[in-house]
């Protein structure tokens, strides 16, 4: 049995900024310091510095993250980041005096931040006198905070929390373990070594962010354990002290519909009560420009910030979740095929090319049915069927593979394609070279110049909880996927090697093309209670296409958040945050919420509806009513078109 972390540090969300997604580890003193003066300076109503503004470190974002990059990698015993006595090294010619950066961002009024145990050096041997070491350099540089990778071979946060403990002087500690235990004790999730441990502040519960709707709502959703309250009357896992994180916020840099996916981000994490940590350039002064109406929303800080302690799961909780119609899209598909005969025999077979054409032995009705998945054959199902190619385009169904259908891949330089409608005039775009079909070779773009060559590929990786998808790439095998990125496979066939069989459509590295009509992040309903007897109620509109959803108080089972005795007990006070608008007393509400786009709302049950002036010239029109072609939600159903 642990005790509940009582060093009142991190009591609320932190909030700040760290380096690493803005810069990896290309950072140094000057940079550091430059981030520092634009956390710290003021801003007007448009986000631009002015002489009488509010600076982010105002608005809270007051934790300053120094990231991957600042150690000397290689100047430590046999190679490693750490001296003899366990001391981490510095590389001296981008941090010539790291400790006085310290005092720099103390200066500013900020919590400075250090980091520990990173992947660039990425340590084998774990040893003791490291975790001294790393402890030692972190309270002697005056750091505040301090996040502990994976990545190294120091991994036990308890042996971390103890040493601290030990110092006299207690740290912010960051768990940055990616949601897993890494096959070893004390390196976890919180209860991992019993009731109550948690030695550290606040935890990672997925992979690395990256600023594409698809990784922005997965991360999102891997909250989702720790925030039901746990036996006992104890509350939920992520609580004061102990705070569930699903990595930093990418707002104000998402490739598709930004506007939209930032508003739906930075809600989202404000209503599970993640920290809020900033990952983009401070510097960059248009970056910030459309970061800023999202960031400094302090209606919706406050919300993050809330935490009533008693309510019904205090951190936040989900609703309702659902998937409904999308875009079509284009993905690799493997399933219900295997081999009968051993892999080496098949793939022998396969060599002989006895697939597809009759041999002296072996023939295509026999390996069809004993070598299914070693031939390149198609799981069985309408989706893989009915592709053509035909005047110079692939189609199926009316669905053209269009070049214009590939998604801006954001900073992971990947994306999935969509199919578009076949039409005459997108004839460059649709126009595609596929010379050798039956017997495999390029998809080639005929509407690009031939130093731009682009051809059909395929990329997997952790990126899409190991999918395989669809893109458009260089035609030969550069560049590289970002190692970080990459999906390991022991075959050795090009990516952008393809077949068109019986109508369908088949790369011979990863299998058969599937149009997926209902693949994406689902649609998602929130809940947080907020003092006062009141609710934070959020609704994300997860597809490519506008929805229509019926929000019906009672059967969300708002009830429970309300005071008992109050007057109209299925009505609340409804106000409309992003939009600053104050909605009335209603006991459901019908919005259309357009692509990855939300409505974020306060209910309340007594007192007058409160106004937000200074975020009231933020506010923008983007949530229409309706009252036909409702998506309606209901606790406990599916939800339905209707």
């Amino acid at each position: 049995m642990f005790a509940e972390k009582d060093d009142g540090l991190a009591m609320k969300p932190p909030m700040g900024w760290r380096s690493w997604n803005a810069f990896y580890a290309n950072i140094n003193e000057g940079l550091m310091r430059k981030q520092i003066e634009a956390l710290t300076v003021p801003r007007g109503d448009n986000g631009r510095p002015a002489a009488v503004g509010t600076s982010l470190a105002q608005l809270g974002y007051r934790s300053f993250g120094i990231d991957e990059g600042y150690e000397g990698c290689g100047l430590g015993v046999n190679g490693t980041v750490h001296l003899a006595d366990g001391t981490p090294t510095v590389d001296q010619k981008r941090f010539p005096n790291l400790p006085q950066l310290v005092k720099y961002g103390h200066a500013k009024g900020l919590s400075m931040g250090f980091y520990l145990n990173g992947c660039g050096c990425n340590e084998k041997e774990e040893r003791a006198i490291n975790y001294a070491g790393d402890v030692r350099a972190a309270v002697g540089m005056g750091f505040d905070e301090v996040k502990i990778d994976s990545c190294g071979a120091q991994k036990n946060l308890t042996l971390y929390d103890a040493l601290l403990r030990a110092s006299g002087r207690r740290l912010i500690v960051e768990n940055c373990h990616q949601g897993k235990d890494w096959g070893q004790l004390d390196s976890g999730n919180p209860e991992q070594m019993g009731e109550g441990w948690c030695p550290y502040h606040l935890f990672r519960t997925s992979g690395d962010i990256v600023n594409l709707w698809d990784r922005v709502m997965s991360n999102l959703l891997s909250v989702l354990p720790f925030l039901a309250d746990r036996p006992g009357g104890r509350g939920p896992t992520s609580r004061p002290g102990c705070w569930a994180y699903p990595d930093m916020l990418e707002v104000g840099r998402m490739p598709e519909h930004n506007a939209a996916e930032s508003r739906s981000h930075f809600s989202a994490w404000a209503v599970v009560s993640a920290p809020l940590v900033l990952g983009f350039d401070l510097h960059n002064e248009e970056q910030m420009a459309v970061a800023w109406p999202f960031i400094s929303r302090r209606e919706v800080i406050a919300i993050n910030q809330a935490w009533v302690r008693g309510a019904p799961s205090p951190s936040g909780r989900l609703l309702k979740q659902w998937k409904t119609r999308n875009l079509p899209t284009l993905l690799i598909r493997s399933e219900g095929l295997r081999d009968y005969r051993s892999p080496i025999q098949c793939a022998a077979w396969v060599r002989e090319g006895f697939c597809f054409n009759e041999g002296r032995t072996l023939g295509p009705e026999f390996m069809h049915k004993f070598c299914a998945k070693s031939c390149g054959l198609c799981p069985a199902g309408e989706k893989f069927r009915g592709w053509a190619y035909e005047h110079g385009r692939l189609s199926r169904n009316g669905e053209c593979i269009d070049l214009d259908g590939q998604l801006a891949g954001g900073h992971s330089g990947f994306n999935v394609m969509r199919t578009r409608p076949c039409l005459p005039h997108r004839a460059g775009s649709q126009q595609w070279n596929f010379a050798n079909l039956t017997q495999g070779g390029r998809i080639v773009n005929n509407g690009q110049a031939a130093e731009m060559a682009v051809c059909l590929r395929v990329f997997k990786g952790w990126v899409w909880g190991e999918e395989a998808i669809v893109y458009a790439g260089p035609c030969d095998d550069g560049p590289s996927p970002p190692t970080r990125l990459r999906k390991k496979t022991a075959s050795k066939e090009p990516s952008y090697t393809w077949t068109l069989r019986d109508g369908t459509l088949r790369n011979a590295q990863f299998g058969c093309v599937a149009v997926e009509s209902q693949w994406g992040p689902p649609s998602t309903i929130w809940a947080k209670p907020l003092p006062g007897a009141s609710v934070a109620l959020l609704a994300i509109n997860g597809a490519d296409l506008p929805q229509t959803a019926t929000l019906d108080f009672a059967e969300l089972g708002l009830g429970g958040y309300a005071r008992a005795g109050s007057a109209h007990s299925d009505a609340w006070l409804v106000r409309d945050v992003w939009a600053s608008s104050e909605l009335g007393l209603k006991s459901s509400l019908v919005v259309t919420l357009p692509p990855h786009d939300c409505v974020l709302l306060v209910l309340r049950k007594e007192g007058r509806a409160m106004t937000h002036s200074h975020d009231a010239a933020h506010s923008r029109s983007r949530i229409g009513l309706s009252e036909s072609h409702s998506l309606t939600v209901r606790a406990g159903e599916s939800a339905t078109l209707s």
